[in-house]
């Protein structure tokens, strides 16, 4: 099992995964903060997208009015 760690970035009701493996990371964060998105304070290890963002969502009652009383429902891949 290789998991790998994800973070989320959220603007309004758009979830946006992002591995901090991935090469290109740093630009899409980067451009990502740029159109106002912000880093969710979530983390999560999984072996890949798609199965972060279904433990993301399976818990997004925890964690998602912890942010800025953001009321999450849509996620962009």
């Amino acid at each position: 099992m290789n998991n790998k760690h994800y973070v989320f970035l959220l603007k309004d009701e758009i979830i946006v995964p992002q591995c901090l493996e991935d090469k290109e990371c740093g630009e899409v964060i980067s451009s990502l903060l740029y159109q106002g998105f912000v880093v969710s304070n979530v983390h999560i290890l999984s072996e890949g997208t798609e199965a972060a963002l279904k433990k993301y969502q399976m818990n997004k009652d925890k964690y998602s009015n912890d942010f800025f009383g953001m009321n999450i429902s849509a996620v962009v891949c």
